[in-house]
């Protein structure tokens, strides 16, 4: 067997140092003069050394085979998700918006305007012999014959009945798009 040359040894020597510094590294423990604790790799000249001690890296986990692919379809996937509940909310604030228009106009659409009542006379007609009823006070408890009252025009019950369904379908819409919100979440 032939001797080793001391080159050769160095060689070596240099090789296993190599290996051994890459698996582990020396962490220095340091005490500051303000009392905190550092750590450092290396060698800290004015400070108070309380420790030492090795750490070992541990070996890069390796690849598996399509989880590239498979990383891509979950971040798809997640998109997908994201934009659907953004999509969602999106829906719930337009339609809290379309809310409260419809009650807007409800409310603006139930004020009555000129020609929204229509005049019903109650009681009995006038007398046909004996000229002109006497008019006064009527009696305690009795009815106003010959009273004048209204009710509200068709026209204005179509427009109420009409915002009224516009709010319905607000509600409607906002329920159903808070049910589709929380079904994502």
């Amino acid at each position: 067997m032939m001797p080793l040359m001391p080159g050769r040894i160095a060689l070596l020597l240099a090789c296993f140092l190599l290996i051994a510094a890459a698996e582990a590294d020396t962490v220095y423990k340091y005490r500051r003069p303000d009392g905190r604790t550092i750590y450092s790799n290396k060698l800290e000249p004015g400070l108070e050394l309380i420790e030492t001690f090795e750490y070992k890296f541990s070996d890069p986990v390796p690849a598996r085979p399509g989880a590239a692919r498979s990383d891509a379809e979950g971040e798809a996937r997640i998109t997908k998700r994201l934009d659907d509940l953004q999509a969602a909310w999106t829906e719930v604030q337009e339609s809290r918006a379309a809310l409260a228009q419809a009650e807007e106009r409800l409310r603006a659409g139930s004020v009555e305007q000129e020609g929204d009542r229509i005049g019903v006379v109650t009681g009995a007609a006038p007398p046909a012999v004996g000229g002109v009823p006497r008019t006064g006070r009527p009696a305690t408890g009795g009815t106003m014959r010959g009273a004048v009252r209204s009710r509200p025009s068709p026209e204005y019950v179509a427009r109420v009945e009409a915002l009224e369904t516009g709010l319905a379908d607000a509600r409607a819409r906002l329920d159903a798009a808070l049910h589709r919100y929380n079904a994502l979440r």
